[in-house]
Protein backbone atom coordinates (compact mmCIF):
# COMPACT_ATOMS: atom_id res chain seq x y z
CA UNK A 1 0.00 0.00 0.00
CA UNK A 2 1.44 3.53 -1.21
CA UNK A 3 2.27 5.95 1.69
CA UNK A 4 -0.29 8.57 2.21
CA UNK A 5 1.84 11.60 0.44
CA UNK A 6 2.23 8.75 -2.69
CA UNK A 7 0.60 8.93 -5.69
CA UNK A 8 -0.16 5.85 -7.03
CA UNK A 9 1.39 4.69 -10.27
CA UNK A 10 -0.02 4.35 -13.42
CA UNK A 11 -0.71 0.59 -14.02
CA UNK A 12 0.66 -0.20 -17.50
CA UNK A 13 -1.69 -2.55 -17.85
CA UNK A 14 -4.51 -0.03 -18.56
CA UNK A 15 -3.53 1.93 -20.85
CA UNK A 16 -6.09 -0.04 -23.07
CA UNK A 17 -8.89 1.30 -21.25
CA UNK A 18 -7.36 5.37 -21.95
CA UNK A 19 -6.99 4.21 -25.86
CA UNK A 20 -10.78 2.79 -25.80
CA UNK A 21 -11.98 6.03 -23.94
CA UNK A 22 -9.94 8.30 -26.37
CA UNK A 23 -10.82 6.48 -29.30
CA UNK A 24 -14.76 6.27 -28.38
CA UNK A 25 -14.49 10.52 -28.04
CA UNK A 26 -12.27 10.93 -31.20
CA UNK A 27 -14.93 7.94 -33.29
CA UNK A 28 -17.93 10.12 -32.09
CA UNK A 29 -17.77 13.21 -33.43
CA UNK A 30 -15.47 16.44 -34.76
CA UNK A 31 -12.74 17.30 -32.47
CA UNK A 32 -12.78 21.07 -33.36
CA UNK A 33 -17.14 21.23 -32.95
CA UNK A 34 -16.94 19.48 -29.41
CA UNK A 35 -13.73 22.01 -28.28
CA UNK A 36 -16.47 24.59 -29.16
CA UNK A 37 -19.27 22.66 -27.37
CA UNK A 38 -17.05 22.42 -24.11
CA UNK A 39 -16.02 25.90 -23.96
CA UNK A 40 -17.97 28.16 -26.00
CA UNK A 41 -15.38 29.61 -28.67
CA UNK A 42 -13.54 28.85 -31.34
CA UNK A 43 -10.20 27.34 -30.60
CA UNK A 44 -6.90 28.80 -31.67
CA UNK A 45 -4.43 26.91 -32.94
CA UNK A 46 -2.36 26.13 -29.55
CA UNK A 47 -5.87 25.89 -27.41
CA UNK A 48 -6.89 23.34 -30.07
CA UNK A 49 -3.72 21.20 -29.97
CA UNK A 50 -3.63 21.50 -26.35
CA UNK A 51 -7.10 19.79 -26.22
CA UNK A 52 -6.14 16.95 -29.04
CA UNK A 53 -3.37 16.49 -26.98
CA UNK A 54 -5.54 15.65 -23.73
CA UNK A 55 -7.37 13.06 -25.66
CA UNK A 56 -4.12 11.75 -27.24
CA UNK A 57 -3.42 7.83 -25.21
CA UNK A 58 0.30 8.38 -26.04
CA UNK A 59 0.52 11.89 -24.44
CA UNK A 60 -1.79 11.84 -21.83
CA UNK A 61 -4.09 10.31 -19.28
CA UNK A 62 -7.46 12.22 -19.36
CA UNK A 63 -8.90 12.70 -16.15
CA UNK A 64 -12.71 12.84 -15.22
CA UNK A 65 -13.23 16.39 -15.78
CA UNK A 66 -12.17 15.61 -19.41
CA UNK A 67 -13.92 12.54 -20.26
CA UNK A 68 -16.97 13.99 -18.04
CA UNK A 69 -17.22 16.97 -20.17
CA UNK A 70 -16.61 14.92 -23.50
CA UNK A 71 -19.32 12.49 -23.33
CA UNK A 72 -22.00 15.07 -22.31
CA UNK A 73 -21.58 17.23 -25.33
CA UNK A 74 -20.83 13.99 -27.58
CA UNK A 75 -24.94 13.13 -27.30
CA UNK A 76 -24.22 9.65 -29.29
CA UNK A 77 -22.58 8.43 -26.57
CA UNK A 78 -25.18 9.15 -24.35
CA UNK A 79 -26.14 5.53 -24.19
CA UNK A 80 -23.04 4.25 -24.17
CA UNK A 81 -22.47 1.73 -21.35
CA UNK A 82 -18.96 2.38 -19.16
CA UNK A 83 -17.98 -1.24 -20.35
CA UNK A 84 -18.20 -0.14 -24.29
CA UNK A 85 -16.64 3.15 -23.36
CA UNK A 86 -14.04 1.19 -21.37
CA UNK A 87 -13.54 -1.73 -24.29
CA UNK A 88 -13.64 -3.86 -21.57
CA UNK A 89 -13.80 -7.34 -22.75
CA UNK A 90 -13.32 -6.61 -25.99
CA UNK A 91 -10.50 -7.84 -28.13
CA UNK A 92 -9.50 -4.33 -29.62
CA UNK A 93 -6.20 -3.17 -27.94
Amino acid sequence: MPKTNEMPQINEGGCQYIKAATDAIKGAGSMRDLYVAIYGVQPTRYQYQTFINRLNPSRANPGTDILGACVENLPSLHDVTLKEFFGIGSTKK
